[in-house]
């Protein structure tokens, strides 16, 4: 059987070529991974719960962080619209929102009333990081009677 000849400037592969070619290559995938920033998002708040009493409502909202880092809030303003009624808040709200995780703000609600059956309803505004980004969100949403709960909604 014959062998094929290598001529003088084909040369086989070294094992010091083959490691160093592939060092290389672990090096630029490495590079190419590293230095980035990970993107924040604005937050996802919806309500959680809705009471009515008398003439005044209690809301209990959820924010939810759906970016991979934490969600520092140095701020926070939005309005909150149903059954043709529009209110403004601008809470003193400055918490840290873990990645992936989510926290709850309660505000008042004053001069309304329980509307009949289930509603819709739209928030929306603006979050201010700790770092000065500015992150505008906005919801639309149903909430529904909770039953065995008069003026509860869920």
């Amino acid at each position: 059987m014959l062998q094929p000849r290598l001529r003088h400037d084909q040369r086989a592969p070294s094992a010091v070529g083959l490691r160093r070619a592939t060092t290389l290559l672990l090096v630029a995938l490495l590079a190419s991974c590293g230095g980035r920033e990970a993107k924040l998002t604005p937050p996802d708040m919806s309500i959680l719960n809705l009471t009515f009493v008398d003439q005044n409502a209690d809301v209990v909202f959820r924010v939810d962080n759906t970016a991979a880092v934490p969600l520092d809030i140095k701020s926070l303003s939005f309005t909150l619209a149903f059954e043709g009624d529009r209110f403004d808040f601008a809470p003193e709200f400055s918490v840290t929102v873990p990645a992936l995780g989510s926290e709850n703000l309660s505000v008042a609600l004053h001069d309304t009333s329980a509307p009949d059956g289930r509603f819709d309803y739209l928030v929306e505004g603006e979050v201010i990081t700790e770092s000065g980004k500015s992150l505008r969100f906005d919801r639309e949403g149903r909430l529904y009677p909770t039953p065995g709960r008069p003026g509860s909604f869920r």
